[in-house]
């Protein structure tokens, strides 16, 4: 399938954890997210396991313990079950993001720097118009030049007149 582009706007908070965390909930409740086929759940363990190989016991019973931990995975009901039951898969959303960070890492947002911020939009203070203006350079940049990566999201505190009006969110997940 391949990784998705997300990005989003919330309305500016002071805690930007607390901001993701609310996003999230908010597009697993709407059904913004990619959620993969069970494709399982109709599965034997012989289908389960990969034709023509010749397995040790221990591989067997690793696949077996695979097999049995699909088979028990509820329906997504909550976003812990809905990462749960996609798996590498990702919701190819912001949902992937759990955390946010002071650096670039994996499953999480974290800030461009005040110097990145001016080197980009020539300010440390982008507007929404700067933004919606720049969003496809903007990826580009993210990845070419600051080597952020599938996987890791990116915020951004978006100003209006001078004054923190919004905290956009960006990054691509997803397999």
């Amino acid at each position: 399938m391949g990784a998705s582009g997300w990005n989003y706007f919330v309305p500016y908070q002071t805690d930007i954890s607390k901001a993701l965390q609310e996003l999230r909930a908010s597009i697993f409740q709407q059904g913004e997210y990619y959620r993969r086929d069970p494709y399982w759940k109709d599965m034997t363990f012989e289908d389960f396991l990969p034709p023509d190989l010749d397995f040790s016991e221990e591989d067997k019973a690793d696949y077996l313990a695979e097999f049995q931990a699909l088979q028990a995975l509820p329906e997504p009901t909550s976003i812990e079950t809905l990462l749960k039951w996609n798996g590498e898969d990702g919701t190819h959303s912001i949902i992937d993001m759990k955390e946010v960070a002071s650096e670039s890492s994996f499953g999480a947002v974290a800030p461009l720097s005040n110097e990145e911020l001016k080197r980009f939009f020539g300010t440390e203070k982008p507007t929404r118009e700067m933004i919606e203006n720049k969003e496809r350079e903007l990826a580009v940049f993210l990845q070419r030049e600051l080597g952020r990566d599938r996987w890791e999201g990116t915020y951004i505190v978006v100003y209006k007149e001078n004054e923190p009006a919004e905290i956009y969110f960006t990054g691509y997940s997803g397999d």
